[in-house]
């Protein structure tokens, strides 16, 4: 079980109450965050989830902060709970993804992962009982709502397909202070029609010398883990940032 060190509980919003209340027992709370969504087009929808929030800050008796957060954006949860757990390096967090959107728990756990701190935790809470297939079924018998059953027992919980949200797989090696700066150069560069142009950009920002066997290295493990992509023209490489080496840097 957790350990008894009063730590942070990082939350999103969601249409729960027990689920983020009751491991406070478990996992001791010194301070809340809660990951909110900005304004949605679903306004009963935003309604009912400020009520749980407001209700989150009368049942506890520690400070509850609320972070503006699109929790649908893989990236921007990504980066919210990256910061939260680097300025709180010497406190516990407790990363409690029971009431996360799944496109919000990929984020919070990614983030997590690439921010190894001993004392992390992520958990996730099972109920005693689910209410949505209870009130479903309600729902499903209540001739008032057949246009909304029937659009329902149709398409299932959502309707139609609008983009994609690409999740990004980090890689599992770390990197070093020279990908670092290939990155960062990169980022500023957008790209490098050649290693000799990265290398001089490099040096001439560092001011130290890095050999050429050594950058054409860590190029191509940059390029494996999908940070970079590279490209042959003529007798050129160019080299490019891609968008999971900006997430990471920005990360860094």
């Amino acid at each position: 079980m957790a350990e008894t060190k009063k730590g942070i509980h990082l939350v999103t919003e969601g249409f729960e109450l027990d689920r983020v209340i009751e491991p406070i027992y478990d996992y001791p709370i010194q301070k809340m965050i809660i990951l909110r969504s900005k304004q949605t087009n679903y306004p009963e929808a935003d309604k009912l989830s400020s009520h749980y929030v407001e209700k989150i800050k009368k049942e506890l008796r520690v400070e509850v902060e609320v972070k503006e957060t699109d929790i649908y954006s893989f990236e921007e949860v990504y980066q919210k709970t990256a910061k939260i757990i680097k300025q709180n390096q010497q406190k516990p967090i407790y990363i409690n993804i029971s009431s996360a959107p799944k496109l919000a728990l990929v984020a919070m756990i990614t983030a997590a992962y690439q921010n190894k701190q001993k004392n992390t935790e992520i958990f996730y809470v099972k109920p005693q009982k689910y209410l949505l297939p209870q009130l479903l079924g309600k729902i499903a018998n209540d001739e008032s709502l057949e246009e909304t059953k029937k659009e329902f027992l149709e398409h299932g919980f959502a309707k139609g397909k609008t983009s994609y949200e690409q999740i990004p797989i980090f890689p599992i090696q770390q990197t070093n202070e020279l990908d670092k700066k290939i990155l960062k150069t990169l980022k500023k560069q957008e790209q490098a029609n050649s290693i000799t142009k990265l290398k001089n950009q490099i040096e001439k920002k560092s001011n130290e010398s890095i050999k050429r066997s050594t950058l054409q290295y860590r190029i191509k493990k940059l390029e494996q883990n999908d940070l970079i992509k590279t490209q042959r023209e003529n007798r050129r490489l160019k080299i490019e940032i891609q968008k999971l080496g900006e997430i990471y840097l920005k990360n860094k």
